[in-house]
């Protein structure tokens, strides 16, 4: 992608006190929340505008698993917002 984009990233774990934890600190690395959801599987999802290639991806991805594993949550997906 030659311009930055929206950027979807989702996070899962059976504590929502985990996600609300997780979500915290994303949001101080510059994420936006878009939704927090709690029930039987609480969800996070969060947008970070970035310009990424296949390489920055990957990075981001596992920084966002390790990130995720050190609050107690899983990183699901990504995806990107046209």
């Amino acid at each position: 992608m030659a311009l930055p984009h929206d950027w979807q990233y989702s996070f899962v774990a059976s504590d929502g006190w985990a996600l609300e934890a997780l979500s915290v600190a994303l949001v101080r690395d510059g994420y936006r929340i878009v939704t927090l959801e709690g029930g039987a599987t609480p969800t996070l999802r969060v947008f970070k505008f970035e310009l990424h290639s296949p390489l920055t991806l990957l990075k981001r991805n596992d920084a966002l698993e390790k990130t995720a594993r050190g609050y107690g949550a899983a990183y699901q997906s990504c995806g990107v917002v046209l």
